[in-house]
């Protein structure tokens, strides 16, 4: 049982990290990504706090740019 835990977990970090770089690369599927990790991160997930916490100072900073919100300005 203890396999099958530690799988799901480095699965769940996986996760994480993937949504992070998809963020941080700015493109077509950054917003929804964002969007995503900040749910995780809103249920208490403390390495999406934390990557949430990287990405704020990187857009605070000029970093990292994304994209507008195209249904926003509809």
């Amino acid at each position: 049982m203890d396999r099958a835990a530690n799988f799901s977990a480095e699965a769940g970090r996986s996760f994480i990290n993937s949504l992070y770089e998809t963020v941080m690369g700015a493109g077509e599927y950054s917003l929804k990504a964002l969007e995503e990790l900040s749910n995780i991160a809103l249920g208490g997930h403390g390495q999406a706090r934390e990557l949430i916490g990287k990405i704020d100072e990187a857009t605070a900073t000029g970093k990292l740019v994304l994209p507008q919100n195209k249904e926003a300005h509809e």
